[in-house]
């Protein structure tokens, strides 16, 4: 069954190990017993960066260095965008500053597909598989066909949360526990949230520009009106505190809604506590280190408000 073992077009490569578990048991009666097909069939969600099952597939595949891959496959290059670039891919790192902080607070808690892509993919190679793009944060269609993404059953409330519910998405996009057919609510997308959901894509896409989170945190502090030499005087975190103010009010709640879960009133502002990481801010900040989600909510507001972004 070796030429299972190999990854379909846009094939999310954490979930491609229980495809492939589920075509080698469902042919030969077999249960494949390997690391990585015991990895497979554990409760594996959407959207984890630098686990045991994403490092064990990269290994098997020789793929750990690999940008082609990355960008097609994994999360790794959407997770080490805004990282320091010698941050360790599937390790777990303990030490605070070292962290990524918010994989949990996204509102990817289910795999999802798209309807279209489940017909087109049975046709084409005998069953469905999940794509990686459908499982970024901030990403509510397919950009392929504009379907908006399917997780679950509005008939019977049947969602998929974990692979080893359901190897790959349901046949002919049926659902599994009552049969109807599975299709998501329109979304309402602001041009914000279009924005976003275009940049969450690309991000994922594109290879890792060295010092990302360095310029945009010297640019915030210019247009903050501090320097790049920080003082952490008090003038220097008005002037900050003032910034952060008008990035933080410049979403809107649904808008965040639609993001993040979790959300909090910080002096009378609804926002996601990563949204005041020191990250976005301080240089030399020893703070874990946000969502790339929060990253991207910083570049969209400094690019579309500027004037809002200027100090004083």
């Amino acid at each position: 069954m070796s030429h299972w073992r190999t990854l379909l077009p846009g094939e999310d490569c954490q979930s491609a190990p229980a495809r492939w578990h589920y075509l080698e048991r469902s042919t030969t009666g077999l249960f494949p017993d390997e690391p990585l097909m015991r990895l497979a069939v554990r409760s594996v969600s959407p959207h984890h960066a630098f686990g045991a099952l994403e490092k064990e597939i990269l290994s098997v595949q020789d793929k750990l260095n690999d940008v082609e891959f990355h960008t097609a496959h994994s999360l790794v290059s959407y997770f080490r965008a805004f990282l320091p670039q010698d941050y360790p891919i599937g390790q777990q790192v303990k030490q605070s500053h070292a962290a990524i902080s918010g994989v949990q607070s996204t509102r990817v808690t289910c795999w999802r597909w798209c309807p279209s892509c489940v017909t087109e993919n049975e046709a084409r190679f005998g069953l469905a598989y999940f794509h990686r793009d459908h499982q970024l944060p901030a990403v509510f269609h397919c950009l392929v066909h504009g379907d908006v993404l399917v997780s679950g059953c509005h008939e019977c409330g049947w969602h998929h949360y974990r692979l080893n519910e359901q190897s790959v998405p349901p046949k002919d996009n049926a659902c599994p526990d009552c049969g109807a057919w599975l299709e998501a609510k329109p979304i309402a997308m602001t041009d914000t949230m279009q924005r976003i959901e275009a940049a969450s894509v690309r991000l994922a896409h594109s290879p890792i520009v060295p010092d990302r989170r360095l310029a945009l945190v010297r640019r915030v502090r210019e247009l903050a009106g501090v320097s790049t030499l920080e003082r952490n005087s008090v003038a220097e975190r008005r002037l900050l505190g003032v910034w952060q103010k008008r990035f933080l009010t410049h979403f809107s709640e649904y808008e965040l809604g639609t993001w993040f879960r979790n959300l909090n009133v910080h002096r009378g502002i609804l926002c996601h506590p990563m949204m005041r990481s020191p990250r976005l801010t301080q240089i030399s900040s020893v703070a874990a280190h946000p969502h790339p989600l929060v990253y991207l909510l910083l570049e969209d507001f400094l690019a579309v408000t500027p004037e809002l972004a200027m100090h004083g």
